[in-house]
């Protein structure tokens, strides 16, 4: 049985010297959240049953593209934390308590950005600030995870550790006014 996937077409218009230009159409098959490694945490009554309007917005990314998320992430750490020669300010906060969700709402983030989240090189998807501000506990599992979660553009990166740690930093080179801590 085939898993559960649909193809996707993308257009990738590449420039190749000067003015010359090449189309290809790229093919990818698009894994269903449901075939999704992590996804028993999201469809099982043992743990959590989001609602189907919810898994819809959660989008495994096929895995050339989990490794350059997981890349660029990492790329951003010395060791496991954030370069301080890199980000404006660096903001720890505990999150074993109720004041985790209180610290995510304070980011200032437009709930409707998209953010990928990284467990590893071979495991990330791609869904929006809200979902993830909503449901964090469930896509970090203390003793376990290690997450990475980053706008597309890059501007900010907030780390989940397994000891119960987030780590949030918004790069220097990005907008201050975009995103503020409060």
């Amino acid at each position: 049985m085939m898993p559960n996937t649909a193809t996707h077409r993308t257009l990738v218009r590449l420039r190749l010297t000067g003015s010359v230009v090449a189309d290809v159409v790229h093919n990818t098959m698009k894994l269903e959240i449901r075939q999704f490694p992590l996804a028993w945490r999201w469809t099982q009554a043992s743990h959590a049953v989001f609602p189907d309007s919810v898994l819809a917005q959660l989008e495994p990314v096929e895995a050339g593209e989990a490794a350059d998320v997981n890349v660029r992430n990492r790329s951003s750490l010395e060791g496991q934390h954030l370069r301080d020669d890199l980000f404006r300010s660096i903001v720890h906060q505990d999150a074993s308590t109720g004041a985790a969700s209180e610290f995510l709402a304070t980011l200032s983030i437009a709930d409707a950005t998209p953010v990928y989240l990284s467990w590893d090189g071979a495991t990330a998807l791609r869904t929006t600030w809200t979902i993830f501000r909503q449901y964090w506990g469930d896509f970090c599992y203390p003793a376990s995870d290690d997450v990475s979660i980053a706008p597309e553009d890059e501007s900010w990166l907030l780390l989940y550790f397994h000891c119960e740690q987030f780590e949030f930093g918004i790069k220097k080179e990005h907008n201050q006014s975009a995103h503020t801590t409060a």
